[in-house]
């Protein structure tokens, strides 16, 4: 498949990739374990909701982390240096053009004002 189409780069399909692992029914013990988190993925797994304060969803992501991995666990949030030289910057630069978010500075007091959906679109997420 070529890697370029009219709209420019292709995306990738990660779903493809996903489809070729088989599940595993080997038990493990959560709290025996180390576990490495994509900050993506785990960014939208948990749900809030407008008006919460991100204290509050902070509290969330960290008990979803505690029931689903344990407490022995790394989150990791993939950045570039270089955004221009990433092979995400095509993809992210259709999602931008068609929808983007305001950006937020906020503290753990603050409520959130945006939807989930509109804050993930958002190209910087900053905290004081």
């Amino acid at each position: 498949m070529a890697l370029f189409d009219d709209n420019g780069m292709r995306a990738s399909q990660k779903s493809k990739m996903y489809q070729s692992f088989q599940e595993s029914d080997v038990l493990y013990d959560k709290n025996n374990s180390v576990h490495v988190i994509d900050g993506g993925f785990l960014l939208r797994k948990v749900l809030w909701e407008r008006g919460e304060t991100y204290s509050v969803i902070c509290e969330k992501y960290v008990a979803y982390i505690e029931r689903n991995y344990g407490k022995n666990c790394s989150i990791v949030f993939d950045g570039y240096a270089n955004t221009k030289l990433s092979t995400k910057s095509a993809l992210q630069s259709r999602r931008y053009r068609v929808r983007a978010s305001a950006e937020v500075i906020f503290d753990g007091s603050t409520a959130v004002t945006v939807t989930q959906a509109e804050f993930m679109r958002s190209n910087e997420i900053k905290c004081d």
